[in-house]
């Protein structure tokens, strides 16, 4: 029971540590963990269908809330350095 969510976590900190990488881009781009928690929070209270099913829609809905609200803050010209970045972090 416990190693089904492990996908969910794996997928959120490898995310999280994608938009803390913006910084490195970016010095403007700075999203506090409360900011990231709270989207965290949403995605899961969207997300109803089995536990099995569950982990595969909160990663899904995750993924996409979070690019979502992140890439209306980039600037152009980071936003496909971005969307490189979430790609790598899931691979």
């Amino acid at each position: 029971m416990q190693n089904v969510y492990k996908d969910a976590a794996k997928r959120s900190s490898n995310l999280y540590f994608a938009v803390m990488d913006l910084a490195n881009i970016e010095p403007v781009y700075q999203f506090s963990l409360e900011f990231y928690i709270d989207l965290f929070e949403k995605a899961v209270e969207k997300v109803t269908t089995g536990r099995f099913e569950r982990v595969k829609n909160i990663n899904n809905c995750f993924t996409q809330t979070l690019f979502q609200n992140i890439i209306r803050s980039l600037l152009e010209k980071d936003k496909l350095t971005f969307s490189i970045l979430i790609t790598v972090r899931i691979l």
